[in-house]
């Protein structure tokens, strides 16, 4: 005669239908998803999922660290970090995106290749560009 303390189907159909829509237009599922149908989907899948594996253990482990250092020095090495990505962004066009293109079409798509590509992108997506 206690609770059922389960999982509710009406709350999970309800936090999906609200998070869904929210996550479709996400850069990290787009670009999961270009991979995918370019190189076989499960050495995509094995690299996105170690990025976001290793993306978790760093972002605990780092946020447990910076939790110590008092506010105003963690604001201004978030601002300092942010202007450095903007000033990366702007510097490293075009030009760069072209030559991984050009390099990626010369050599054949191996497993370990593809697994790092997709690792790196999601990463690097996650970890550095995403800061909102």
């Amino acid at each position: 005669m206690g609770q059922d303390r389960g999982v509710s189907l009406a709350v999970a159909l309800t936090s999906f239908a609200v998070v869904f829509p929210a996550e479709l237009p996400d850069k990290t599922a787009l670009a999961s998803i270009m991979l995918g149908s370019r190189y076989r989907p499960l050495y995509v899948f094995a690299g996105v999922a170690g990025a976001f594996a290793v993306h978790v253990a760093l972002a605990l482990a780092v946020g447990r660290l910076l939790a110590l250092l008092p506010h105003r020095a963690l604001e201004a090495i978030v601002a300092v970090l942010f202007g450095a990505g903007a000033v990366l962004l702007l510097t490293r066009g075009r030009h760069e995106e072209e030559q991984v293109e050009h390099a990626a079409h010369r050599t054949p798509p191996t497993f370990l290749r593809v697994a790092a590509t997709s690792f790196a992108l999601i990463f690097i997506g996650e970890s550095v560009i995403s800061r909102r």
